[in-house]
């Protein structure tokens, strides 16, 4: 999966916080927290150049990927930082898109 400049810094953020990621595993799947947030804490390394390798995600992988897909706190800080004159419409428009995008290919790739 090729990922833009973007994209990946929304991977990133949401890497930054894998107790966040375990909390919504765990809220949709069950398990153990701090054995989820384990094994999250470790997938993070590497996930995003194992993204791009196309390489076969766990199921824990994949279940982060769709977090990430799913979760908009990226881009409410975007629009956050406009309102505030921190950053440009035209970044944050940038950032949606890359997120929206990230949202539609996330699922359909894990399907392929």
């Amino acid at each position: 999966m090729k990922l833009s400049k973007i994209q990946k810094e929304i991977i990133q953020h949401r890497l930054e916080v894998p107790d966040a990621m375990a909390e919504v595993y765990e809220d949709s799947y069950g398990g153990d927290f701090e054995k989820i947030y384990n094994e999250i804490d470790s997938a993070c390394n590497g996930f995003i150049a194992k993204l791009e390798s196309g390489a076969t995600l766990s199921s824990l992988e994949k279940g982060m990927a769709v977090d990430i897909a799913n979760c908009g706190v990226y881009v409410d800080i975007a629009w956050e930082l406009v309102s505030e004159g921190e950053m440009s419409r035209q970044k944050a428009t940038a950032i949606e898109s890359a997120q929206h995008e990230l949202y539609v290919s996330f699922p359909l790739s894990l399907c392929s």
